[in-house]
């Protein structure tokens, strides 16, 4: 009797201890733990000090002490720097994670944890020799950061180039068509420039603790990018310039324009790559569905990008976003971090593509928006799967400004293929994007419109937007294009507050200009930028992230130079009655890109071609099995067709 009067005290003694541990731990998690001092904290650990007086931990080792009774061997939460450790090993290809692990008190933020572009949590400053690894120590390890660093800012076309672009690293070891890329090692550094200015700016690192090398190779000296060299065997004859050398040779503007035209239905996908293209399409949307209906969501695909907007060429991805259905409901708007979560549910879609004989090249990023890269075996043709918010507005946009200017889409094509064989189109390694290029040609021709000469051809046009890139001051000037083309004066903003400007075009109704004041701020370390205020989104600035913006500068003025002189050599030769000795006006901007790609369009064209005749071959299939009274009615339907 007595035993169990002892068994029973202890009981109750151990449950109210547990009771009492539960209450503390509830009490002060939601309580103390949330106005402690950050800073306090990370010095206690960085000292190795004990834990601090009428702090959560002492509360927490005294919930522990009470229940140490009611639980023997207690389950212990791990410490808020081992949590750190374990998140920062996930990401030591970042260097924002390598500083993390090598700081050990701060993590970098998930992207559902920002708020325009920024956290509440911030690490201790130091000098950034602290904060970034060597070259040296990055050599050693055989490593390079990735760049998954995203914001809330980013438009969504502007995110579908930046996630397009991880692509080309998963895939570096793979020759593209049948030509040699340049050295990466600029690629690198625009890389390298991206991730320390990010530092920089996360840590808020006062300048003068900068050291001048780094500051050195953030305001790199430009150079001027080469097209990718062609390793064909033989040389190719031009395509879009067959003709042009005619008995009596035309100007050089009129050549320029039949070059241009050309070119663009040169470039732009055949019959069977079309097919082709819509074929893959087709396929890889069934898979999705058929991989993800597994899940509770309702899986929504859509094809975007330049399938939509009309400014598909023949070796364009194809691009698709993949969705909740309910999404489309404006009650069930998703939250940025939505996109980050619904990578949980892309992730099995990313195996199943690896381990398809079907796809190659299948890489998954697991970022703010999640994003699957393939290339499909046969054609080799490249596909992207992203979940992303729509770009419904700025396919509204481009839409607008086609259809205003009937010469963008040749233009475009142009300037396309000619950054696109030098590497400057990839915003990964600082390129400009896709839609920015776009709007960058839109506003160097409207501002032409406004000019005492305009330029009316296609040629014309093509020479302006060389010229005025290649003496645009992009220091003290950026451009807008909404409700006119027009260029900005830049500011300080130590001498100039933002908040009051922008609060009060916002008051006025005016969120143009209240973009502009957001985003034409004089970056310290890069005012070389350009700022290219997106008009589907005043406060996103196309060329925030073009940390190349350098050598494209500097490559386009070496181009408007080159091709004044080719247009006055053909002049010359006109003049003396002569042909021009030249080969074609437009290889200097887009190299010899029908060597480049020959390959690798040839093999869509032949899968097209296959497909087509497989499908065909299925048709006359299904048609023979058919009972012979659905063939007649057929026949019967057809006859009538004619008939009518």
């Amino acid at each position: 009797m007595h035993s169990s009067r002892s068994v029973l005290r202890q009981s109750c003694r151990a449950q109210n201890a547990y009771n009492v541990a539960t209450a503390l731990r509830c009490t002060f998690t939601t309580t103390t733990r949330l106005w402690q001092d950050s800073s306090a904290a990370r010095d206690s650990r960085s000292r190795g000090e004990g834990k601090a007086t009428g702090s959560y931990s002492s509360y927490e080792a005294l919930a522990e002490k009470f229940s140490g009774e009611a639980r023997p061997s207690p389950q212990r939460r791990p410490t808020s720097g081992a949590k750190r450790q374990q998140a920062q090993s996930v990401g030591k290809e970042s260097l924002l994670a390598q500083q993390a692990f090598i700081d050990g008190t701060w993590s970098a933020p998930l992207p559902y944890e920002e708020t325009d572009g920024h956290t509440g949590e911030r690490p201790a400053e130091k000098p950034l020799e602290q904060s970034l690894l060597s070259r040296k120590q990055m050599r050693k390890r055989g490593r390079r950061p990735g760049h998954n660093v995203s914001s809330r800012d980013d438009s969504a076309q502007d995110i579908e180039e930046n996630t397009r672009t991880a692509s080309d690293a998963a895939r570096a070891a793979e020759p593209e068509g049948t030509h040699k890329t340049a050295a990466d090692s600029w690629k690198e550094e625009m890389q390298w420039i991206g991730e320390s200015v990010d530092i920089i700016s996360r840590n808020r690192i006062p300048l003068e603790d900068v050291d001048k090398e780094t500051l050195a190779r953030i305001d790199y000296e430009p150079i001027v990018m080469k097209p990718a060299e062609s390793i064909s065997e033989r040389a190719v004859p031009i395509p879009w310039a067959q003709g042009l050398s005619e008995a009596r040779e035309p100007s050089a503007m009129d050549r320029l324009d039949s070059e241009i035209n050309a070119f663009a239905a040169y470039i732009s996908p055949t019959t069977a790559e079309s097919a082709a293209r819509e074929a893959i399409a087709s396929r890889t949307r069934r898979f999705i569905t058929k991989t993800l209906g597994r899940s509770k969501r309702e899986i929504r695909t859509d094809v975007f990008g330049s399938e939509q907007t009309g400014l598909v060429l023949a070796h364009s991805d194809i691009d698709i976003r993949v969705s909740d259905s309910k999404w489309t409901q404006e009650d069930s708007q998703p939250k940025f971090g939505t996109y980050y979560s619904f990578g949980k549910i892309m992730k099995p879609l990313a195996d199943r593509m690896m381990h398809s004989p079907e796809w190659i090249c299948v890489s998954f990023r697991h970022s703010a928006f999640p994003i699957i890269n393939a290339q499909h075996r046969e054609s080799g043709i490249d596909v992207q799967i992203v979940c992303a918010p729509p770009t419904t507005p700025q396919q509204e946009w481009t839409a607008k400004y086609m259809n205003e200017m009937p010469n963008l889409k040749a233009l475009y094509s142009v300037l396309r293929v000619m950054f696109g064989v030098r590497g400057l189109v990839d915003v990964f390694n600082g390129g400009i994007g896709s839609y920015g290029l776009f709007m960058m040609l839109v506003a160097a021709l409207k501002r032409g419109e406004r000019s005492r000469k305009p330029p009316v051809t296609v040629g014309e046009q093509l020479m302006h937007f060389l010229k005025f890139y290649a003496h645009f001051d992009m220091q003290k000037r950026g451009l807008t294009l909404s409700p006119v083309a027009k260029p900005f004066l830049k500011h300080d903003v130590k001498d100039t507050p933002l908040i009051p400007y922008i609060a009060a075009a916002n008051a006025r109704g005016d969120p143009v200009r209240a973009g502009q004041w957001a985003i034409g701020r004089l970056r310290p370390l890069q005012p070389y930028l350009l700022s290219l205020q997106d008009p589907a989104k005043p406060t996103n600035d196309l060329g925030r992230k073009s940390n190349a913006m350098k050598h494209i500068q500097e490559t386009i003025a070496e181009l408007n130079v080159a091709m004044q002189e080719n247009t006055a050599a053909v002049e010359v030769a006109r003049a003396r009655g002569s042909a021009w000795e030249g080969e074609s006006l437009l290889e200097p901007l887009v190299g010899r890109a029908h060597e480049i790609f020959a390959v690798r369009r040839q093999r869509v064209e032949d899968w097209g071609k296959a497909s087509a005749q497989a499908e065909s071959s299925k048709s006359e299939r299904q048609m023979a099995q058919a009972p012979s009274s659905q063939q007649d009615g057929v026949q019967n339907g057809e006859e009538i067709a004619q008939a009518s």
